[in-house]
């Protein structure tokens, strides 16, 4: 994956990407509107909380977050960037800026803890790139504000990836030759491809970095016709206003800093060999690996099998504990035909509430918006609060081990009419209705046309 990256492009490409970025959105009806407004941001980050690697380090390292933690401020506060000065016309808008304190700081700093362990993780290498490229220091923060710190991103205008990078320039930018991966989704590429397409903006835009922030969030087009100032757009004065609040209080506020726990915390990660050419719904039913965990450990993965090839590039590496899981399963006795779909012990049901949409929902599971939809037969992307998804792929850590009691394999039964638990175990030899009901603790009542998880010996 390393045979082009943005800071290797040849002059051809670099004139390439200037062209797709300064002359493609001329017009101010070129908008991305890639940003997302304060609520959605708020779920972004409360989200990115919950995946399993930000969950497993805070579990193991509980003390790097506060309860009822108190704002302090620092004994020495950084000097305002060149972006953050041209920001401070929004500081005219209080309102916003105290909903924006609000959603950080409640709780007791809550989410501004999660934002800052977060940010110990990504700025220290984001940082010198920004800086090298000659630009403010607080451009950095655009992953966070884009996408909650999210690599495994996928949203509105085919943006993906940390910097939520658009897919024109993403074409240009990143070798998209492996079949069945999106290299936006390594961290260091996708870094990389940003900082080179803001650095070309910067050009368009000289001593204006507040209007490069803005085109690559809204295009240049936008960025162009844009007046600079607040007040014409409020979904945007809204997210600038965000944007200024999380920049200057990372400056402001005295706290611990957590990169060396993070260090600490990966250093005991494995690296896993590929287990073979298996799909999606075997990593779920054999290896106990559900869809939240293959896009947050297998984020470049977007075809339906995997390839051992990119496997290998991407040098996968798994807490101790998923590498082990993930070791323990005998892949020689999978065939493509081991399991036709999920079973029911790993379907779930999602009751949308309010602030849901289907993007949001897909990013919570490690699921696509199409799967939603085909699963539960949906023609739009409507959906109304109440109503009830289906989801797929999904391991619920109150059920049983999903590897199984002893040798983590399965197969897969669709009952058919007329059948019992008793007599499905009867055609499994070595089985029991107890094994079978520990593996599916929701069977009963048995349906016709459910599926099963049945181990085998």
């Amino acid at each position: 994956m390393r045979e082009k990256t943005p800071t290797d492009l040849a002059p051809k490409q670099l004139a390439r990407l200037r062209y797709v970025l300064l002359a493609a959105c001329v017009l101010a009806t070129c908008v991305l509107r890639s940003q997302p407004d304060l609520t959605r941001w708020v779920q972004l980050i409360d989200q990115r909380a919950g995946y399993p690697d930000f969950a497993g380090f805070a579990e193991r390292h509980p003390d790097a977050f506060v309860n009822g933690a108190v704002p302090h401020l620092a004994q020495e506060i950084g000097e305002l960037d060149a972006l953050e000065n041209r920001l401070l016309a929004w500081e005219n808008l209080p309102d916003l800026e105290d909903r924006a304190v609000q959603a950080l700081l409640s709780d007791g700093m809550h989410r501004w803890q999660v934002l800052a362990a977060l940010a110990d993780l990504y700025l220290p290498e984001i940082q010198p790139l920004v800086e090298a490229a000659g630009l403010p220091r607080s451009f950095a923060w655009l992953p966070a504000m884009l996408t909650g710190f999210d690599y495994a991103y996928e949203g509105p205008g085919d943006r993906a990836g940390l910097w939520a990078l658009d897919w024109p320039s993403a074409q240009i930018l990143l070798d998209f030759t492996q079949p069945g991966t999106d290299p936006r989704m390594y961290v260091n590429l996708c870094t990389e491809a940003a900082v080179t397409q803001l650095a070309v903006l910067a050009e368009r835009f000289p001593a204006e970095p507040h209007r490069v922030l803005v085109a690559y969030v809204k295009g240049p087009g936008y960025a162009r016709n844009w007046s600079g100032t607040p007040g014409e757009d409020s979904a945007l004065d809204e997210w600038l206003t965000l944007y200024r609040v999380v920049a200057r209080l990372w400056e402001n506020l005295e706290r611990d800093r957590t990169t060396v726990a993070w260090v600490e915390d990966f250093s005991t990660w494995e690296q896993v060999p590929c287990p073979g050419p298996v799909d999606r719904v075997a990593l779920v039913e054999w290896a106990g690996l559900d869809r939240r965990a293959q896009r947050t450990y297998l984020p470049w993965w977007t075809g339906t099998e995997v390839d051992c090839e990119a496997w290998e590039a991407a040098e996968v590496r798994l807490p101790r504990d998923l590498a082990q899981q993930l070791g323990e399963v005998d892949w020689s006795a999978w065939t493509p035909h081991s399991f036709a779909d999920y079973s029911q012990s790993s379907t779930t049901e999602h009751r949308v509430s309010s602030g849901d949409v289907l993007g949001l929902i897909a990013r919570r599971y490690g699921v696509t918006v199409r799967e939603i939809k085909e699963w539960n037969g949906l023609k739009t992307d409507l959906i109304q609060i109440g109503q009830t998804l289906e989801i797929r792929g999904v391991i619920d850590a109150t059920k049983a081990d999903p590897r199984g009691p002893t040798s983590g394999r399965y197969t897969i039964h669709t009952v058919e009419s007329g059948q019992t638990l008793w007599s499905i175990s009867r055609m499994y030899p070595g089985t029991t209705v107890d094994a079978i009901l520990e593996l599916n603790p929701s069977a009963e009542p048995l349906l016709a046309g459910a599926t099963l998880r049945i181990p085998l010996p």
